[in-house]
């Protein structure tokens, strides 16, 4: 079984006192690589059932590529536009693999295409919206998993069961 955990900011260890949960997310911790860029890293998602795919966010992207990985990811992606509740939003979709662990230490790993955030222009205010977007765990990864969402005890799990 793989845990998450359900907080308002994954940053926090907990909740803000009387904070009423609908207003929490789930989010799990994973490990994103990207073999052709070298990275390997760990990546704390928010699991969304709406996400047909998994995405790196430009706040997650950035401290992970650099100026010279996105130059190397648009030399070796491929352009995508991806279309969700905020409307549309380009990306640079490369292959990669996402790990995550299980309660008793084992580590459980998928192939699949990862959706790359692409950075608007520095300074401008679609960029710092950018920012404050979190990473998604998409129902591409979800899909391989009985998914458990348990707000009432705070929990998130994943199973095959």
């Amino acid at each position: 079984m793989i845990r998450g955990y359900i907080l308002l900011d994954p940053t926090k260890s907990r909740n803000p006192p009387n904070m009423p949960i609908w207003h929490a997310y789930p989010w799990v911790d994973c490990i994103i690589k990207i073999p052709s860029l070298a990275v390997d890293s760990t990546v704390t998602m928010m699991v969304d059932t709406g996400a047909t795919g998994t995405v790196l966010s430009i706040k997650d992207a950035l401290p992970l590529l650099g100026k010279r990985g996105y130059r190397l990811l648009r030399q070796l992606g491929k352009p995508k536009t991806g279309i969700g509740v905020g409307g549309t939003s380009p990306y640079i979709e490369i292959a990669a693999q996402i790990v995550l662990q299980h309660e008793d230490g084992t580590l459980e790993g998928f192939d699949f295409d990862l959706c790359v955030a692409k950075p608007a222009r520095k300074g401008s205010k679609k960029r710092e919206h950018q920012l404050k977007l979190s990473s998604l765990l998409g129902r591409d990864i979800m899909a391989h998993f009985r998914v458990v969402v348990d707000y009432p005890r705070k929990q998130l799990f994943f199973d095959h069961n």
